[in-house]
């Protein structure tokens, strides 16, 4: 079985710890920040899932991810599995400014 493929970006945000968290898990203003994105529904916890509202060209999707880390001020990840290749897709962030999705 083949390994899925991986793409990784990094981004340095110029900025206090705690501000960056702040917009982070504030999950209503997602849209504000993010351009495809039109909505979030989530609690925030882990293991509860989170539903994405997003607008992908002409194309308008509901995402079902599952968020599977939350350790405030540290990082943070949702996991959703596209059908039909099943594939992953991870977002977290680490303990540093440096953020990787």
């Amino acid at each position: 079985m083949k390994t899925p493929p991986t793409v990784r970006v990094e981004l340095v945000i110029a900025a206090p710890r705690p501000a960056v968290w702040g917009v982070l898990v504030d999950f209503t203003r997602y849209p504000e920040w993010n351009p495809f994105t039109v909505g979030v529904q989530t609690t925030g916890r882990v293991g509860d899932p989170v539903l994405l509202d997003v607008q992908l060209g002409r194309r308008r999707l509901m995402m079902r991810e599952r968020m599977r880390v939350n350790e405030p001020l540290r990082r943070i990840a949702r996991e959703c599995r596209s059908f039909p290749t099943r594939a992953t897709a991870k977002h977290a962030t680490p303990a540093t400014n440096r953020f990787a999705v």
